[in-house]
């Protein structure tokens, strides 16, 4: 009969995703406290506090020596779109807000789209067979095509990002350009 320690595989991949998953824990917790802080800052902590839940996902699944580590997947598809949408965000209000009703109405567009791609790729995983990746150490689910086009939505999510960024850089005419650009 298998126990609970025998499910637990803790080794080099634990650490490498514990790691980030703290790091992004603390970096929440700094960006949130700030007193008076702006909505750019509040943004960036929210971009950490999925980070941390992304890395967590890839924590369980190294820690998990079993087929239920495929369902990190669940974690990791749920909480990268927002944290594209809230990168995206922190273009619309740093160094000062611009154009934040298309910001605040592009977001809630891209959070309903992002729900629904979330749900139909989730279904398609759910009824996926899982396999054990002997080159990365850990269990997944056997749908390459399905995550290639999830993975081109979150490609499109990240010209966004990039598409904010080049578009502030070109609007802000302070010093301030230089660390947008950055």
């Amino acid at each position: 009969m298998l126990t609970v320690t025998d499910l637990i595989y803790h080794n080099f991949y634990t650490v490498c995703a514990l790691v980030p998953t703290i790091m992004m824990l603390i970096l929440a917790l700094i960006f949130l406290t700030i007193p008076k802080k702006s909505k750019a800052t509040t943004h960036m902590g929210v971009v950490f506090v999925f980070l941390s839940f992304f890395f967590a996902a890839y924590f369980l699944n190294a820690l998990l020596y079993h087929p239920i580590g495929a369902y990190h997947r669940f974690i990791t598809v749920i909480t990268i779109i927002p944290i594209t949408i809230h990168l995206s965000l922190v273009f619309f209000y740093y160094p000062f807000p611009r154009n934040t009703v298309f910001a605040k109405r592009g977001a809630i567009i891209l959070y309903c789209l992002h729900a629904i791609f979330a749900f139909i790729f989730i279904h398609i995983l759910y009824n996926s067979p899982k396999v054990y990746s002997f080159a990365g150490h850990y269990w997944d689910f056997s749908a390459d095509n399905p995550s290639m086009y999830y993975g081109l939505v979150i490609l499109f999510h990240f010209i966004i990002i990039l598409i904010s960024g080049v578009w502030r850089a070109i609007v802000t005419k302070t010093k301030e350009r230089w660390i947008v650009l950055a």
